[in-house]
């Protein structure tokens, strides 16, 4: 998975090309895919995937698991459509979905893109178009859940580098140009894609990471078959036959990660990157500024940036989880300089390790 991620040697592919392969990347957190790609490439540049988000040939929106990930506008038609039933499914525990439940949810998703065909708006600007027909708290609801309503991304310039701003809404019909299609796609060919990305792994482990269900059935017949094998712990996984397996013993540097990467949530057995079950800080925010790292190819700590008040320091505070020796604590300082040099390249850098 290390070496398939490419977390064992930085590439050299462009961003949209290694975001592909990767059939995308977790972006709650707007900025965490900037640190998720710095961390895979060689001389990556934040204005890389900048212009990428501005031109619209990728965005983010609600896809697999109904999370929002980061897409090539072509897997995120076909990831959306394949999603659905998950985006649309609402939550009795959550007020604007039982707010949703007795509204007249056709009429409602009609006047949302209505609302929103003249271009994006953020969510109180959308509420205040419900309004009138809809009354104040059902308008609410379906600007804070617009997307169970349409198919919508989240628009520019939030994701963007140095930018930020508002969540805002936009159908993909006018940020797009197009339609989500009618038929989703056979997700046979994204699960495929998700092996040569994150195998081997079991049918359980496509599960979690898509929230698709009877995969079993759609990979028996998958061809050419596929390999298949049983990991350590007795659970059958599967792989592309021709896919390449890592030589065991080669070394694993210290990466550090998003507070979001795929990594983390794309298994539902997620003990080859958490042996010690160390619970994930999965923390709001609009990324870049906190995550986990990797030591050894596992799982180790979190870590925080801070820059002072002048701007003229940046400080990454690492905190491990486990005591480490002399030589681990300077691997992770000087992958530590680096990450600083690329999230504040005009300040002076600082790392600083806790106790483990």
């Amino acid at each position: 998975m290390l070496a398939r991620q490419q977390l064992l040697t930085r590439g050299t592919d462009s961003p949209a090309a290694l975001i592909d392969r990767l059939v995308g990347l977790q972006a709650q957190a707007p900025l965490a895919p900037y640190v998720a790609l710095w961390s895979r490439l060689n001389q990556f540049a934040s204005e890389q995937l900048s212009e990428l988000m501005r031109s619209r040939a990728y965005v983010r929106g609600h896809a697999m698991r109904s999370t929002i990930h980061l897409l090539s506008a072509d897997d995120f038609l076909a990831l959306r459509a394949l999603s659905d039933a998950a985006v649309g499914s609402l939550s009795g525990q959550v007020w604007w979905a039982r707010a949703l439940r007795q509204a007249d949810r056709p009429a409602l998703a009609a006047d949302v893109r209505a609302a929103l065909a003249g271009g994006p708006l953020p969510r109180v600007a959308l509420a205040d178009r419900l309004t009138g027909r809809w009354g104040a708290e059902l308008a609410s609801a379906a600007a804070t859940a617009v997307m169970v309503l349409t198919g919508c991304v989240q628009s520019t310039p939030r994701g963007v580098w140095g930018q930020g701003g508002p969540v805002a809404w936009a159908t993909v019909e006018q940020w797009l140009g197009t339609e989500l299609p009618q038929q989703p796609p056979s997700p046979v060919a994204f699960l495929l894609r998700y092996l040569a990305a994150f195998g081997p792994a079991s049918i359980a482990d496509m599960r979690a990471w898509s929230g698709w269900p009877r995969l079993r059935e759609l990979l028996d017949q998958a061809k050419p078959p596929l390999r298949r094998f049983r990991s350590e712990h007795g659970r059958e996984l599967l792989d592309l036959p021709d896919a390449p397996l890592a030589d065991p013993d080669l070394p694993a540097p210290v990466r550090f990660l998003p507070e979001y990467d795929n990594v983390h949530v794309a298994y539902a057995h997620r003990e080859r990157i958490n042996p010690h079950r160390f619970p994930t800080p999965l923390l709001p925010g609009t990324g870049a500024a906190m995550g986990t790292f990797l030591l050894d190819g596992v799982f180790a700590g979190e870590w925080k940036r801070q820059l002072s008040t002048d701007g003229h320091t940046a400080t990454l505070a690492v905190k491990p989880y486990r005591p480490l020796t002399a030589r681990n604590r300077s691997r992770i300082e000087r992958e530590g300089v680096a990450l600083l040099g690329f999230l504040a390249p005009a300040a002076a850098p600082e790392v600083h390790i806790a106790r483990g």
